[in-house]
């Protein structure tokens, strides 16, 4: 996926990125969209998997969880980008 987003001829400036698929894919490109100039708050992540709740197979911290269950399961980069950094997620 990275190499297709490093490949993709877009114009930077009205670049809006929308991605779904595993969370390791869209962090990556996420990166790369950002190296090409697209600002975070244009970059659109599918988060269900952290919808899934205590009942769900996710392990997941709850400020995640809330998070999602208060703003959906799509969510811009730059509003998940701090959560990443953390080991257990």
């Amino acid at each position: 996926m990275t190499k297709l987003v490093e490949l993709a001829a877009f114009y930077r400036d009205n670049a809006i990125a929308m991605m779904c698929g595993p969370e390791v894919m869209l962090r990556f490109a996420a990166l790369t969209l950002q190296a090409r100039g697209v600002w975070s708050d244009r970059v659109y992540l599918a988060m269900e998997r952290n919808m899934h709740g205590a009942s769900g197979s996710a392990v997941t911290a709850s400020s995640v969880r809330s998070s999602c269950a208060a703003m959906g399961p799509v969510l811009r980069y730059d509003e998940v980008e701090q959560w990443w950094r953390v080991p257990e997620l």
